[in-house]
């Protein structure tokens, strides 16, 4: 049986390990590209919070966006910048 997570304000997690998946997105804050240090800056402080309980955690980045770049200038195809397709299970 798993227990819920602790409540804002406490001082001991249930959960020893996470894994967190941030979007690239999630990191643009109120900005329509790019990174928004602001809203690093607050994430940062929130998982500070959470490996001070004690917290192991293992935090995976999307690059998507950054490699993208916005969906502007995907659609004109930035020189030097290719997309790349994956394709599960054809062994390529």
């Amino acid at each position: 049986m798993t227990e819920p997570p602790v409540a804002a304000g406490a001082s001991k997690s249930v959960y020893k390990r996470v894994v967190l998946k941030l979007s690239g997105e999630s990191l643009q804050g109120p900005d329509q590209s790019g990174i928004h240090a602001e809203t690093v800056v607050r994430i940062a402080g929130e998982l500070k919070e959470v490996a001070d309980l004690g917290v192991q955690m293992a935090i995976m980045v999307g690059g998507g966006n950054i490699f993208r770049g916005t969906r502007q200038e995907v659609a004109g195809h930035r020189p030097g910048y290719r997309r790349l397709h994956g394709h599960a299970g054809d062994g390529h």
